[in-house]
């Protein structure tokens, strides 16, 4: 009979620590789910918009807000007549609005897309010999060269190469249309070609990205 007790106490407990080792696995498992559900909950929050499979974040859209306070900035260095400059001036509330920022950004990328359609591409000695250029024109601006301190001249640098690149695939699609322009309107004045262009690359720059399939997750 003591025997019998005894196995049964000895089964009882190897029971109870079954038990207690299948909950701590348990927990285990439920914290590394709880975590990865938090860094992927974190990283939607951080989602912005997402075009053709490429998901932009908040992070992204502060350097394209960057790029367009520098742009500014570089205009009004150069920029003549106080009409003018008063113009950019006020441009620059008008680009901390963060809804323009984002259009911008997307409207920057759905026509490097379009560019890439037409198998347009930029080779790398063009692209760094931009990117050279346009570095020494922020350099010798003090305003822009201090708002990329602020930024973060390391992050500055690890975006700024696609940033180029899309800048010269878009320009690409403009002086395309331009040349098409000119071609039917032989007589037209610059005026007259910079209004339909405008009209022109607004027009295809809608079509563009009313074709793409697009998700914008800020709210």
């Amino acid at each position: 009979m003591k025997k019998r007790i005894g196995f049964l106490f000895l089964l009882i407990i190897s029971l109870l620590i079954g038990c207690t080792s299948n909950a701590a696995t348990d927990n285990e498992q439920n914290e590394v789910e709880q975590e990865q559900n938090e860094v992927e909950q974190q990283e939607n929050d951080l989602r912005v918009v997402t075009i053709q499979e490429k998901t932009f974040d908040k992070e992204d859209l502060a350097f394209y807000t960057v790029m367009n306070q520098i742009k500014l900035i570089l205009q009004i260095d150069i920029a003549e007549g106080d009409d003018t400059i008063a113009y950019l001036e006020e441009q620059r509330t008008y680009y901390d609005n963060i809804n323009v920022n984002l259009q911008s950004m997307i409207e920057l990328y759905a026509m490097s897309l379009l560019a890439e359609e037409k198998n347009y591409f930029v080779p790398e000695d063009k692209l760094q010999t931009a990117i050279k250029k346009y570095n020494e024109k922020v350099s010798n601006v003090a305003e822009a060269t201090k708002l990329i301190e602020e930024y973060g001249q390391e992050k500055y640098n690890r975006n700024i190469e696609e940033y180029i690149q899309q800048t010269i695939l878009r320009d690409r699609i403009a002086k395309e249309l331009e040349e098409e322009l000119l071609e039917e309107n032989p007589d037209a004045g610059k005026e007259e070609i910079n209004y339909l262009l405008e009209d022109k690359f607004e027009d295809l720059l809608m079509a563009q990205i009313a074709s793409l399939d697009m998700d914008i997750h800020l709210q």
